[in-house]
């Protein structure tokens, strides 16, 4: 076993089980459909009494398992239903791409029905514990420099184990974004309420997200540029639909370098011809996989022009049907 917490295949009985030990178990491998046991510390990493450096491992390393599951290993004797639960949840996220065909039908049924198992445990667990999780994120524990208190994310989503995405009000986000990054390795965040202020990007630890939205959210040509101006290196995904982006607001965006964007939805947004031609020149949609760019008022030759050359590049555009 490479870690003390391990999912175990038994290839005898087709059992996928999550196997501890305890003192109970003398060691030895449980091969129950599904039972939570905890080896003893001594089989694990030495960890500290303070979990602050744990923490700072999970979000400098958000892709990495291992960082979480030491974690887990520091609340096995403090919070069990915790432990169990990141446990849980990197180990279907884990399974998520797991190639099942080279089995048979019926040790596919099997699998499938193992990790609906697990599904429903780490949901359970979920259900009877997330109060209490997220009440680090909550109004009480999260105040302003001005001793204001913040209104908490009006949605939460967890992911391997922690919250990995949050829904917030523009204002409250600026003077508790950083805290919030710092309580949890957040990579997802929709911002609602959005004004004119660009306050809230200079936020320590926006540069760590991977999708943000702002949809629906009016943006004035500032904070446009105000967000181009960000080094958002890990930001795969971007929804700014239905903005009110106008062909300058597109040229302000293109000063963007955003090497690891994937994903670019800019529907509903009046671009015009001119808009798509300035985004055409962006090396950055150069590099996109998806452009949704619905109802965007793009009907001339120079606009068609313009998305003919990033489909060239290899971006599928999507203008609805």
């Amino acid at each position: 076993c490479p870690h003390p917490w391990a999912f175990q295949l038994d290839d005898e009985r087709d059992v996928l089980y999550l196997a501890m030990s305890n003192d109970e178990t003398d060691g030895h491998w449980l091969d129950l459909p599904y039972q939570w046991k905890r080896r003893p510390q001594a089989a694990g990493p030495d960890l500290p009494d303070d979990p602050r450096a744990l923490l700072d491992a999970i979000i400098a390393s958000p892709d990495d398992d291992e960082p979480r599951l030491v974690y887990a290993d520091w609340l096995a004797t403090r919070d069990e239903a915790r432990a169990e639960f990141i446990v849980l949840q990197c180990e279907l996220a884990r399974m998520e791409g797991t190639d099942l065909s080279h089995l048979d039908p019926i040790r596919q049924g099997q699998a499938a029905a193992h990790v609906t198992k697990l599904e429903e445990r780490a949901s359970i667990l979920l259900k009877r514990n997330k109060k209490r999780w997220v009440a680090p994120l909550r109004a009480g524990a999260l105040e302003s420099g001005s001793g204001r208190k913040m209104s908490y994310p009006t949605k939460w989503v967890f992911r391997r184990g922690f919250v990995d995405e949050i829904v917030m009000n523009m204002d409250d986000f600026s003077l508790a974004g950083a805290q919030l990054f710092a309580l949890e390795p957040v990579r997802s965040l929709r911002l609602t309420a959005v004004t004119g202020a660009t306050s809230f990007m200079d936020c320590e630890g926006l540069e760590r997200l991977r999708e943000l939205d702002l949809s629906a959210q009016r943006l004035n040509r500032k904070l446009v540029a105000a967000l181009a101006s960000k080094p958002l290196t890990a930001l795969r995904v971007l929804n700014i639909a239905a903005c009110g982006l106008e062909p300058m607001s597109m040229k302000a965006l293109t000063k963007a370098d955003w090497p690891a964007l994937r994903t670019l939805n800019l529907s509903v947004n009046p671009l015009r011809d001119n808009g798509a031609e300035h985004l055409a020149s962006w090396p950055t949609a150069c590099g996109l996989e998806t452009l949704s760019i619905q109802f965007c008022e793009i009907l001339g030759p120079v606009g068609e022009a313009a998305l003919t050359r990033l489909r060239e590049h290899g971006v599928h555009v999507d203008r609805g049907a």
